[in-house]
């Protein structure tokens, strides 16, 4: 990288940033005041962040709250996912000369139960916590999920995820049993050595006698 441009915010113009360019030998531009067109690569990565952080809060009705953190693992998505147009690359493997094995990905704001370590717990006690996943750790191979019986969030591994919330994939049709109509399945049901059959050309009436019939105490 030989040179970075952005916009004058004082998250991008201070000694810290103008610091570390100077030791990596990276030129610091920035765009004109109110001018978001010069820095147009950047405003639409903001935004392509910005919608694939909505999405992703939406998919599992995720507290609005964990927004940073949707942003974040945005990011690390993208990175990872999505190669560039025309060089059919990741920036993973631009900087790794490899691609990434994204298997253990799973669906943000996925429930997951994690399971309760360096506690001392009775027989009968519960051996896990449930909380959601919010992200991915940048400091170590574990999953950032946010534990309900703590409110915070946390970082671990020893978890097991439950992505099925109806949003993966097509809805059961609960009127069709094994590809068949369900009042034709149901005539196959069998319990023990009897099977119940229908006569469908003959309905028998069985005669109920009036209620002025009816023997009563």
């Amino acid at each position: 990288m030989k040179k970075i441009r952005s916009d004058n915010g004082k998250k991008f113009d201070n000694t810290n940033i103008e610091e570390y360019c100077d030791e990596v030998g990276i030129k610091h531009e920035f765009s004109s005041t109110y001018t978001p067109q010069q820095n147009g690569v950047v405003e639409r990565k903001i935004r392509a962040l910005i919608t694939l952080a909505r999405t992703m809060l939406d998919e599992y009705n995720t507290l609005k709250k964990m927004w940073a953190e949707a942003i974040n693992t945005a990011c690390y998505a993208s990175n990872r996912l999505f190669p560039h147009k025309f060089l059919e690359k990741t920036p993973y493997e631009f900087l790794n000369g490899k691609k990434r094995d994204v298997s253990f990905c799973r669906v943000f704001g996925c429930k997951c139960y994690i399971y309760k370590k360096r506690q001392h717990l009775g027989n009968f006690q519960r051996r896990c916590d449930i909380g959601y996943l919010v992200g991915y750790s940048s400091k170590s191979k574990s999953y950032r999920v946010f534990n309900h019986a703590t409110n915070m969030v946390e970082e671990t591994f020893d978890m097991e995820f439950d992505e099925t919330n109806g949003s993966q994939g097509a809805s059961d049709n609960l009127d069709d049993v094994g590809g068949e109509p369900l009042r034709e399945a149901m005539k196959n049901i069998s319990v023990g050595d009897i099977k119940p059959k229908e006569d469908d050309d003959e309905v028998q009436i069985l005669d109920v006698p009036s209620s002025s019939h009816v023997p009563t105490r």
